[in-house]
This record gives C-alpha cells, sequence and structure tokens, in this order.
C-alpha cells in the first residue's frame, strides 16, 4: 500500500498535534511533515524541486494541507506562490482555516486549492474529511494517467 505523504502548514502546535494524530488513526500508512509557517513551506517546496534533491522525487507531498492564517507569509500567498509554479500545479492543496468567510473560501480556490475546509473542534472529523477529498483527488489522477 502506498504511503500518503501529506505537507501540513500550520503555525498552531495543538492544531497540528491533534490533526495529525486524528490523521494517522484514520490513516496509519500516511507521513505528515509539518512546517510552522507559509515561509518555511515555500522552502520545504523550494528544497525538493533543486536538481540537488535526488530524493525529492520520493519525498513530494501527495496533498499539502495549508493552513490560511499563517505568521510571515499568509496561507493565500502560499497558495499564490505555488499558482505561479508551473511544474508543482499537480500537487492538490487543501486549505484549512478556522474562518468560514466566504470572501477566503473564494479566494483560496480562486488560488488553486481543491477544496475549502473549516477547522473543526472535532479533529476526527476534519481528518476525515481531508482523507476523503485526498483519496477523491488521487482518484481522478490514476484515471488521468490511465488514459
Amino acid at each position: 500500500m502506498k504511503t500518503l505523504r501529506i505537507l501540513h502548514v500550520e503555525d498552531d502546535p495543538d492544531d497540528a498535534f491533534f490533526l495529525r494524530k486524528a490523521l494517522i488513526k484514520a490513516e496509519p500508512n500516511c507521513e505528515i511533515q509539518r512546517v510552522c509557517d507559509g515561509e518555511e513551506a515555500i522552502e520545504y517546496l523550494r528544497g525538493l524541486c533543486q536538481p540537488a534533491a535526488a530524493l525529492s522525487h520520493q519525498l513530494w507531498p501527495d496533498m499539502i494541507v495549508l493552513d490560511l492564517k499563517l505568521p510571515k507569509i499568509s496561507g493565500l500567498e502560499v497558495l499564490a506562490w505555488l499558482h505561479s509554479q508551473e511544474h508543482l500545479s499537480g500537487t492538490p492543496v487543501i486549505a484549512l482555516s478556522g474562518s468560514s468567510l466566504g470572501a477566503d473560501r473564494h479566494q483560496a480556490l480562486e488560488l488553486g486549492a481543491i477544496a475549502y475546509v473549516v477547522k473543526s473542534s472535532v479533529y476526527t472529523e476534519t481528518a476525515a474529511q481531508l482523507l476523503r477529498l485526498a483519496s477523491a483527488k488521487m482518484t481522478s489522477v490514476l484515471r488521468a494517467d490511465a488514459a
């Protein structure tokens, strides 16, 4: 069974801990790499794109779970950067936010997020929703590759 690699961009250590625990409980075959802000996310992804990073194709995330309210560089700014990087366009990004504002949702989706998930205090529900989205996205990618 393939390991699901997730890059989780989250500044709140409690949110990161509980979501990680819920994701691993729901999908034991996943690896979660966490970075704490938008600046770290961009640097991490840039590092994987370097030719010298021989293992980068093995370490590339299958999915990015991106909090929108981040210090230094916001999640929306990270989405804009990802959107401008043609070679990164195939990586699904799920925007995760405490905000249910329609404007935030619209902007995240406009910048390329495949979904906008409002954080729940019940982390198992949030994890289940993220895994459903990842599964649906990966199934559609596999179908496209087979065609």
